[in-house]
């Protein structure tokens, strides 16, 4: 990166579009040129705390998966932080596809409320293969995806 051009409003967008460690690299170079400048070592200790959100998925039952995630932004500060909206909704999306050609798709969802924790959610009559993600919903309804799982399938 050039000289001059790290600043801590750019280390803020790079913070809402999911790119934490470009974040905290351009915040080390403006500590290395100020040690005290104080939005810098703000913003790069409440980043210092968070890791990036990460979302799997397990077979569990019968028909069913099991969705664990950890270090979602839950709170209207992270939200505001990370995104640049405080009043947004984040779901946890499932989506399984049926066995064979032709088989229905089958998608729920469920509201995510807490940074960490985990949901048994059912994945159709007959599932093939199942995927999920945690996504943003703005107040303007657009989702926006900011975790998601490695897809898993069950044996055939």
């Amino acid at each position: 990166m050039a000289p001059g051009i790290a600043s801590v409003t750019l280390a803020r967008l790079y913070v809402q579009q999911g790119y934490l460690q470009r974040a905290r690299s351009m915040l080390s170079q403006i500590i290395a040129r100020d040690p005290e400048h104080g939005p810098a070592l703000e913003l790069l200790r409440r980043l210092a705390v968070r890791a990036e959100t990460t979302l799997t998925i397990e077979l569990a039952e019968e028909n069913t998966a099991l969705l664990r995630w950890r270090d979602v932004p839950c709170s209207a500060e992270e939200l505001q932080l990370r995104f640049g909206t405080g009043d947004a909704a984040l779901h946890v999306i499932l989506l399984a596809f049926g066995r064979g050609p032709g088989a229905p798709a089958f998608v729920t969802s469920r509201r995510c409320t807490r940074a960490r924790a985990e949901v048994l959610l059912p994945c159709g009559p007959d599932p093939g293969s199942v995927s999920a993600c945690i996504a943003l919903e703005s107040p303007r309804g657009r989702a926006r995806p900011i975790a998601v799982a490695e897809p898993v399938s069950w044996a055939v």
